[in-house]
């Protein structure tokens, strides 16, 4: 038997609500260098967390809730380690590689705290790697060509911890680029990047609710959303830069 709209859970008591927020968060990146010879490098750079206390506001329009009310989200962005090389095997001609490690491990849950309450969504993420392959080609003075390959594993374990904020899954890199140089102090940079990404699924997936509340008591209760998503990403950037002598 069909279940009546005015149930609690139907879509009757569906809402949109949207959170907006700000905060300025501080870090530090360290380096090292290092060069056996006139055509290698070999790198390694840490990056430091960076803690988030945003506040703003959360405004829910629905057929039975109409609220606007302050909120607070407490995030942690990750920690990330990378290590590089770089190689110039003829005047012309550069290869480099590097892995970067980020420790999403520590991002567990998306916890907003509101006037009226608090709302949770599960995340437990894990630990994510990404590698990465690339060559630069100098053509002649003015003119140098660049490309890239990486394989970026999502931070995401799996279809029930997947939220649609971040449909996030496995993806590949293909970037393309070129640099430009106009004069000794003036050049452009131009690239394009097309991220092949594994079409993500959600399968049984909580959203976002409050548990110190019972359903349908404040109608906190929450759904369970399945999906499938049709994904793919393209990005074209371009940087002027200017050398002072």
């Amino acid at each position: 038997t069909p279940r009546p709209d005015w149930v609690p859970g139907s879509k009757t008591y569906d809402s949109e609500a949207k959170l907006t927020g700000d905060d300025w968060g501080y870090g530090f990146n360290f380096g090292v260098l290092v060069e056996p010879d006139d055509n290698t490098r070999i790198g390694l750079a840490y990056r430091s967390q960076v803690n988030l206390d945003i506040e703003g506001d959360v405004r829910v329009r629905g057929p039975v809730i109409k609220r606007d009310e302050d909120a607070e989200l407490d995030l942690t962005l990750p920690e990330s380690v990378s290590f590089s090389a770089y190689r110039k095997f003829t005047p012309k001609l550069a290869l480099m590689a590097d892995v970067t490690w980020t420790n999403w491990s520590e991002f567990d849950e998306i916890r907003v705290a509101r006037e009226s309450g608090k709302t949770v969504t599960p995340t437990e993420w894990d630990v994510s790697v990404r590698f990465a392959v690339g060559a630069a080609y100098q053509h002649n003075d003015s003119w140098v060509y660049r490309a890239g390959l990486a394989y970026d594993q999502t931070p995401v374990p799996d279809e029930e911890l997947r939220t649609p904020r971040v449909p996030d899954e496995d993806r590949i890199w293909l970037t393309l680029g070129a640099n430009w140089r106009y004069s000794k102090q003036l050049s452009v940079d131009i690239g394009y990047a097309h991220l092949f990404v594994n079409d993500p699924e959600i399968e049984n997936a909580p959203d976002a609710h409050d548990p110190t509340l019972p359903f349908p008591v404040g109608l906190t209760g929450f759904h369970l959303l399945n999906a499938e998503y049709d994904a793919a990403v393209d990005m074209l950037s371009v940087q002027v830069n200017w050398q002072f002598d």
